[in-house]
């Protein structure tokens, strides 16, 4: 799990790179996959409703995930102060993905993320961490600051059945022992 001294790292490593820290962002906010966060289309994305409609999934199903208040306020800033480059890139909100839907070119961007981010997690020195772990930790935030309920936590994360989510949650002793008498 991400600690907070480890999650305040890699966001100041993260300053000088506005697309990766925004990705990075975002799939803490969302539990979003790293592939449903880089083939974002701005009109995916509903900053009025809270939401992003993802038709690009891992299970072949489309969903919304609602936005939390920090994720919101990151779309909103990120997609203000990249107008030209995201129109210059056909819509697209990131520039890692050239918008070809092949399966062998999704996979080779994925790769090519995923080292990105292996090595900023390296560069902010935390070790062992990837970013598939980020959606755990969302994954777990999600139980942690909400009383969601498992089937609506699984409607965000895209989950379809209550096990595989399970395996997503590993909570915190610490955290769990607050709700305790």
């Amino acid at each position: 799990m991400l600690d907070a001294e480890e999650e305040t790292r890699i966001l100041s490593f993260l300053d000088t790179m506005p697309d990766e820290k925004t990705v990075f962002i975002l799939a803490l906010e969302s539990a979003m996959r790293m592939r449903e966060c880089y083939t974002l289309n701005v009109d995916q994305v509903s900053l009025k409703k809270k939401t992003t409609h993802l038709d690009r999934t891992k299970n072949g199903d489309s969903r919304q995930v609602p936005l939390s208040s920090v994720a919101i306020k990151l779309l909103s800033d990120y997609i203000n102060n990249q107008k030209e480059q995201i129109s210059v890139r056909q819509g697209r909100l990131f520039p890692f993905w050239n918008g070809c839907t092949d399966e062998h070119a999704l996979d080779i961007t994925t790769s090519e993320l995923s080292r990105t981010f292996r090595n900023i997690f390296r560069g902010a020195k935390v070790i062992d961490l990837h970013f598939h772990d980020i959606r755990h930790e969302a994954t777990c935030r999600l139980y942690e600051k909400t009383k969601l309920s498992d089937v609506l936590i699984a409607k965000i994360t895209g989950h379809r059945n209550l096990r595989m989510l399970q395996r997503y949650t590993s909570l915190r002793g610490s955290d769990l022992a607050v709700h305790l008498w």
